[in-house]
């Protein structure tokens, strides 16, 4: 059985799918690494540029966040599959976690929630989370940040106290 993995044409991620090439060669399948300049990456997965999400196979991936997580797991609901949503992931508990999650105040709770979500994506074999690039975020307890609703910062409003 053939398997072609298509990712982003950068040294890291090209070199992570030599890496899963050669296991999956190993278990017997022959696989296959194509690349794409990130223009063309971008697309793949989009039904509004065409029928060529339909050939994909396995996609070597990464997302990136800010620090709250709703920013990572809005991109996996259902009103985004064939826009981001390139595996057409569509589970109804991570829909109803994910509307619940953005309203809830509580820490602990919102964190049992994201983790639920991230343990669903993973059980519905859409996804394999291998490893997440650090995104960190620093603080001053004397600077007031400004933030969209979204969690984006608004660098230009920051005001010191």
């Amino acid at each position: 059985m053939s398997v072609r993995v298509d990712v982003r044409n950068t040294s890291t991620f090209s070199t992570a799918a030599q890496v899963i090439m050669s296991q999956l060669n190993q278990a017997g399948f022959d696989a296959s690494v194509q690349l794409h300049d990130p223009g063309v990456w971008w697309s793949l997965g989009s039904e509004a540029e065409g029928d060529q999400w339909q050939d994909l196979e396995l996609m070597l991936n990464r997302f990136s966040s800010l620090p709250d997580p709703y920013y990572a797991t809005q991109w996996f609901v259902p009103e985004q599959i064939g826009v981001w949503n390139w595996e057409r992931f569509d589970n109804s508990r991570f829909a109803e976690l994910h509307e619940k999650a953005v309203q809830e105040s509580d820490e602990e709770e919102r964190d049992r929630m994201y983790r639920e979500m991230q343990d669903i994506m993973e059980e519905s074999g859409a996804y394999r989370f291998i490893t997440h690039e650090t995104n960190p975020v620093m603080y001053r307890d004397f600077i007031e940040p400004a933030l969209r609703p979204d969690g984006i910062p608004l660098y230009h409003r920051f005001e010191t106290s």
